[in-house]
């Protein structure tokens, strides 16, 4: 309602504007003709003045009496002229044509080209909106375009790559937190999303580069959660349990109480103690949450993080029916069915495994090690 009042009032000066001029009382021009009248007819008296006087000659009198003459007949026909131009009928029809006219195409041009029927969308209301509502791969499209015509914007590159995280692209992650961190410099959180995309891109294993962006995150900044838990995870990979186990320890003696990853570092915790204590770990422990859950305010709940697990575990899955030759990745596969309580899944990879090997006696040594360690029989 509000809206349209102002449409109106906006309609209701414009048109002003425009009749004012052909609503005005044309009075002037007459006044004006007949204040050059009377001047020219006080010149005359004057010249008869000084003729009596003798100031003047007769023929001097006669030419200024007959120029004079002719400029007062000039100013009565310009006057005559104007009146006759400004014709109270021609300013009626002009007027009457601006006062439909203007309202008309005004109206006309907002139904065409306006959305009347759209409901209102105040500000703040629009700010309220979750970001989830809007489509992410749309949003990611807008920033390409962006990133496409302004690459050297480092902030840029900074939103794009948590966007890429969710969406699975860990490629194009760990592309933009690198470009991020050559135009803006490292900093610890670059630092940690690069070694986080890293990882996920190698399906859970941490990589020299993957373990170097980490190291230096870390050194960056020692109250950062995410780099010193993935470095434990890196010691697990290597079969030093002892120092993944202080690694975590640090992390939790240095965290709130109620912190969001505190949880799953204690889950870490447990179970590698429970898997030291049916023998030495060699394979790396299921890879945890990313590093945007573990960092952030919100505290991830148990069903997002087996979520994300599960994700990752049958992405291994899938490399390994494609290619089984990786026997780390067999042995990381069962490990991680065994943290998901999925015993039989974890039978199932290690049965695929020993096909693979089959005739190989220290893959299917170590295999047969894993599954005693697990607690899957031999």
């Amino acid at each position: 309602m509000l809206l349209w009042i102002a449409f109106a009032a906006m309609s209701a000066i414009a048109v002003g504007a425009v009749l004012r001029p052909l609503l005005m009382s044309h009075d002037a021009a007459p006044g004006r003709g007949d204040h050059e009248a009377e001047v020219y007819r006080d010149q005359l008296s004057e010249l008869e003045r000084d003729r009596a006087r003798a100031l003047i000659s007769d023929g001097e009198a006669e030419n200024a009496r007959a120029e004079i003459a002719r400029r007062l007949i000039a100013s009565s026909e310009q006057s005559s002229a104007a009146l006759s131009g400004s014709s109270p009928a021609w300013r009626r029809f002009a007027a009457m044509t601006v006062l439909v006219a203007v309202p008309a195409i005004s109206l006309g041009s907002y139904l065409w080209l306006g959305s009347p029927d759209l409901p209102p969308q105040p500000f703040a209301d629009r700010q309220a909106a979750p970001v989830e509502s809007a489509d992410l791969a749309s949003l990611v499209g807008r920033v390409e375009r962006h990133l496409q015509e302004n690459p050297n914007d480092a902030a840029g590159w900074d939103a794009i790559g948590p966007a890429y995280m969710r969406l699975r692209r860990y490629g194009d992650a760990a592309d933009a937190f690198a470009r991020a961190i050559r135009l803006g410099g490292e900093t610890a959180r670059r630092l940690s999303a690069l070694g986080e995309a890293r990882m996920f891109r190698a399906d859970g294993m941490i990589d020299v580069g993957a373990r170097q962006a980490f190291e230096q995150a870390a050194a960056l900044d020692t109250t950062l959660p995410s780099p010193r838990y993935y470095l434990g995870l890196a010691a697990v990979q290597d079969g030093d349990n002892q120092r993944a186990s202080q690694i975590w320890t640090d992390l939790l003696a240095t965290s709130p109480p109620d912190a969001p990853w505190a949880r799953e570092v204690k889950g870490q915790l447990t179970r590698l103690r429970a898997l030291e204590a049916g023998g030495e770990v060699t394979a790396p422990a299921p890879p945890g949450p990313s590093a945007e859950d573990i960092a952030s305010a919100g505290a991830m709940s148990d069903e997002q993080r087996s979520s994300m697990i599960e994700g990752m575990v049958e992405r291994l899955a899938s490399r390994l029916e494609e290619d089984g030759s990786d026997l780390e990745g067999w042995l990381r596969l069962a490990r991680a069915y065994v943290v998901l309580d999925r015993a039989d899944d974890a039978r199932a990879a290690l049965a695929s495994a020993r096909e693979t090997f089959s005739g190989q006696t220290e893959p299917l040594a170590r295999l047969d090690e894993t599954a005693r360690e697990l607690g899957l029989g031999s």
